[in-house]
C-alpha cells in the first residue's frame, strides 16, 4: 500500500476475498460436526475483514500492518486442523433454527453491546447466504422486491457506523451499547419469525432444499 490509495481493481479482489473468507466461515459452521470454525481460518478470516475495512476507511497504516500479519499467518496454513464435517440435511436444518431462535432473542431486548450486534450481523449473513445459494433467482431481486436483502444491507449500513467509531474515535465493541429503533427490531422479529427450515422433501420447500421464505 506504501501510503496510497487502493486501485479498483485492488479494492474489488479484496472485496472478494473478503466474501470468500466469509462463505468459507459459514462453511464450516453448516458442515463440521461442532459448527465451529477452526481458529487459525477464524484468525485468517478476521484479518482479512479487518483490513477490507481499515483500507474503506482510509486507515492505511495499520492496514499495512495487519496485512503484513497476515501473510505471517498465511505461512503456517499447513498447520491448521481440518474439522470432521457432515452431510446431515438435519443437524444444518437444528444449527441454522438455533442461530435464528438467538438472533431472536437478541433482538427483544431494547439495548444490547455493539459486539453482540456484530456477531447479529455475521448470523444473518449466514441465513442470507444459505438462501441465496438454494434460491438465486429471489436473491438478486432489488432489495425494494427483497425483504430479506433489504434487511441486510440496513444491518451492514449500520455496523459500518460502528467501524467508524471504532477506528476514528476508540469506540470498545464489547462497552457499547446498541439500540436499534423499536420499529425496526419488530421489523426484524416478523422477518425472522417468516422463515421456515425444513429437511429435503418436505412439501413446503423446493427439490432438495433446506431453506424457504415467501420473499
Amino acid at each position: 500500500m506504501r501510503g496510497r490509495s487502493l486501485t479498483r481493481l485492488q479494492l474489488e479482489y479484496l472485496k472478494d476475498l473478503k466474501n470468500l473468507g466469509d462463505d468459507l466461515r459459514n462453511f464450516f459452521l453448516l458442515f463440521s460436526v461442532v459448527h465451529q470454525v477452526p481458529p487459525r481460518i477464524q484468525s485468517l478470516v478476521k484479518m482479512v475483514g479487518q483490513i477490507r475495512d481499515q483500507v474503506r476507511l482510509v486507515e492505511l497504516f495499520r492496514a499495512k500492518q495487519q496485512a503484513h500479519k497476515l501473510i505471517a499467518l498465511l505461512s503456517k496454513s499447513s498447520d491448521i486442523k481440518w474439522p470432521a464435517l457432515r452431510t446431515k440435511p438435519v443437524a444444518k436444518c437444528r444449527f441454522l433454527r438455533s442461530r435464528i431462535a438467538q438472533m431472536q432473542a437478541l433482538l427483544k431486548h431494547k439495548t444490547f453491546t455493539a459486539h453482540e450486534f456484530h456477531g447479529f450481523k455475521k448470523d444473518f449473513r449466514l441465513i442470507y447466504t444459505v438462501y441465496y445459494s438454494l434460491n438465486p433467482e429471489a436473491a438478486r431481486r432489488p432489495a425494494d422486491q427483497n425483504t430479506l436483502t433489504a434487511a441486510k444491507k440496513l444491518i451492514k449500513r449500520m455496523h459500518q457506523v460502528l467501524l467508524e467509531h471504532k477506528y476514528k474515535h476508540g469506540l470498545r465493541y464489547r462497552a457499547t451499547l446498541v439500540t436499534l429503533p423499536k420499529k425496526f427490531r419488530a421489523h426484524l422479529l416478523h422477518l425472522l419469525a417468516t422463515i421456515k427450515i425444513t429437511s429435503p422433501g418436505a412439501k413446503a420447500i423446493k427439490e432438495n432444499g433446506l431453506f424457504s421464505h415467501p420473499g
